[in-house]
């Protein structure tokens, strides 16, 4: 079992300051594409990041970074305080596809080491190339992320179903 954390922190300066999260990509938000996605495979969920109303109407424990303004690391390391599990899985609130099986590929492959003097004396940075990516991500979407509104409007348009030829 491990737990999921959606890093939701960022100021979205590119985006206008806009919550990345909140974007709807085809009806759902990106936030509740997430959610839906997780809770198919763990009770543990965390949203890290403001604890506005939002979070948490989202029915999952919304945890405060624990260093204000420390950016993605600060997310990393309230997430790993935060995780009720030994394994966690962080994603960031701008992946609005990616995937249950793309993330338990992940977890399998994840490190076991529990010390930092440990996981770093194992740490083998391993690249995940087209063809170990191909099963999960058959339309080339999964790894997509919302920076920029171009980075939107090409969500919008992946998130769209094809044409239906009658």
């Amino acid at each position: 079992m491990w737990t999921a954390a959606i890093l939701a922190g960022g100021r979205a300066r590119r985006l206008g300051g806009l919550d990345t999260s909140a974007l709807p990509v085809g009806e759902p938000s990106v936030l509740d594409r997430q959610l839906e996605m997780l809770r198919g495979l763990t009770p543990h969920i965390l949203i890290v990041g403001h604890d506005d109303l939002r979070y948490r109407e989202a029915g999952v424990r919304v945890v405060v970074d624990r260093i204000a303004g420390a950016g993605a690391l600060g997310g990393l390391y309230t997430a790993l305080v935060a995780a009720l599990t030994q394994q966690i899985i962080v994603m960031a609130c701008d992946m609005p596809f990616l995937t249950a099986p793309f993330l338990v590929h992940l977890a399998a492959h994840g490190a076991g080491a529990l010390r930092i003097v440990d996981a770093i004396a194992e740490l083998e940075v391993r690249g995940i190339g087209p063809a170990e990516l191909a099963p999960f991500d058959p339309d080339g979407r999964l790894l997509v992320n919302i920076n920029t509104p171009d980075d939107y409007a090409r969500a919008l348009e992946a998130a769209e179903p094809p044409p239906r030829i009658v």
